[in-house]
């Protein structure tokens, strides 16, 4: 379930924490003009990100993020794995393996890594240029 308030945020809530210990932490306040909403359930795990083939899946109880990341084709060769995480269908987000699994409705985010190295092709090119104005400067240097 999740909770839509006046500024638009959505919040997520488990109803059934929440119905089992009134006036605790999981009990949200509502105010006028907020909305409940409550998804329709959906028996479906949808994987995205850096995988092979971004897909969805039906939900198996008790299988593991690895099992639908396998579903989806495995990790490509960008992914971050360590950073992958689950959406639940009430907006709350856990990063997957912390305790956190996946349930029906979810949607697994499979990041990808910064782009921060540069090629061999890249690096060989920025060393052929460095020579070149290298060999340029001892040039003018020998003619003057």
């Amino acid at each position: 379930v999740a909770c839509k308030n006046l500024n638009r945020d959505f919040i997520g809530i488990e109803l059934d924490k929440a119905l089992a210990n009134p006036g605790g932490d999981e009990d949200i306040v509502l105010r006028a003009g907020d909305r409940i909403i409550v998804p329709q359930y959906n028996g479906t795990v949808k994987i995205n990100g850096e995988v092979l083939y971004p897909n969805t899946v039906g939900y198996s109880k008790g299988k593991s993020t690895k099992y639908y990341i396998e579903q989806a084709g495995g990790f490509s060769s960008r992914a971050k794995k360590s950073q992958t995480y689950i959406i639940y269908m009430n907006g709350t987000v856990a990063k997957a393996g912390h305790n956190a699994k996946p349930r029906p409705g979810c949607e697994i985010v499979v990041p990808s890594k910064s782009i921060n190295k540069m090629s061999l092709a890249e690096t060989m090119t920025l060393g052929t240029s460095v020579a070149s104005i290298a060999t340029m400067i001892a040039t003018l240097a020998n003619i003057l």
